[in-house]
């Protein structure tokens, strides 16, 4: 079955589902969750999935695309590690045109093949503390009322890392989550969201949600202690990065956009783990990217 949840302030896209459903070979469950927020949708879907009895959820973003056995691989997974959360590899598409700021790690390494079952190595070796929901299968242990009753915390509605949250209070309850090699899905995202600005904008959010899930679970003096040190560290290392990108010009420019773009997220980073100890948080997915 598939769980379809607009979060629109109107039922925007229901007669796009509507048409899909018409001609897909599942059953499609179609709702409307006017609350605007990531987390006020993927409750939705928890809820709703409790409510049809579903053993398993698996949760996709807007912007991937699953292959045919992208679920059936990761309820493979599942079922072989005695895991409640899989995370599935992603393959990233690049834009085209490439845009000037998508810019990779010049030193990371390319990921070994994924050809077989034994790929994925041992369970140890590839436990996490927590996972994101671009591509995941979840057992419905985290989320029924009668296992973890677990929801995604809708303070932190448009700022992000809400299902870091959520998975990371599954693993403390005990929950095993491992990623894996075998499921893959593709993803490509709008080329407006590799501009300079928007990908620092997304640093400032996610420092703010840095600090907001942790006073969650810690006290305020507590926060400040921390995060007020290591916005001083961000700021010191993005000033550097920013200083020295120039540097690497004449030898690569890659290596000069990637140590440019670091810099401004560290700095973006920074300020926005000062603007959570003030309860300010950066909205970062009130703007739909590609609208």
């Amino acid at each position: 079955k598939i769980l379809v949840v607009d979060n629109d302030a109107t039922p925007s896209s229901a007669q796009v589902v509507e048409a899909v459903a018409s001609s897909c070979p599942f059953p499609i469950h179609y709702y409307h969750e006017p609350r605007r927020g990531i987390p006020m949708a993927r409750n939705r879907v928890l809820e709703s999935a409790s409510a049809i009895g579903a053993d398993w959820l698996a949760f996709f973003d807007d912007d991937q695309r699953a292959f045919p056995d992208t679920v059936e691989k990761l309820l493979f997974v599942a079922k072989r590690d005695n895991a409640d959360a899989v995370a599935a590899g992603k393959i990233y598409a690049v834009p085209e045109p490439q845009p000037f700021w998508f810019v990779d790690n010049p030193d990371r390494k390319p990921a070994p093949p994924r050809s077989d079952e034994t790929a994925d190595g041992p369970i140890d070796s590839r436990r996490k503390k927590e996972v994101a929901t671009n591509g995941v299968l979840f057992s419905s242990r985290l989320f029924r009322a009668d296992g973890m009753a677990l929801r995604f915390d809708e303070r932190l509605a448009l700022g992000g890392l809400e299902d870091g949250d959520f998975s990371e209070r599954a693993c403390r309850q005990g929950a095993l989550l491992v990623d894996t090699r075998l499921a893959e899905v593709s993803e490509e995202r709008h080329p407006s969201r590799f501009t300079y600005w928007r990908q620092v904008q997304s640093s400032l959010a996610r420092g703010g949600a840095y600090v907001a899930r942790y006073r969650l679970t810690n006290s305020y003096p507590r926060a400040a202690a921390r995060y007020s040190v290591a916005s001083v560290l961000r700021t010191m290392r993005g000033l550097g990065q920013l200083a020295i990108a120039p540097i690497f010009i004449p030898f690569s420019m890659q290596r000069s956009k990637f140590t440019a773009l670091e810099g401004g997220r560290n700095l973006f980073t920074a300020a926005g783990m000062v603007g959570a100890l003030f309860s300010l948080q950066h909205e970062f997915y009130r703007k739909i990217d590609g609208c």
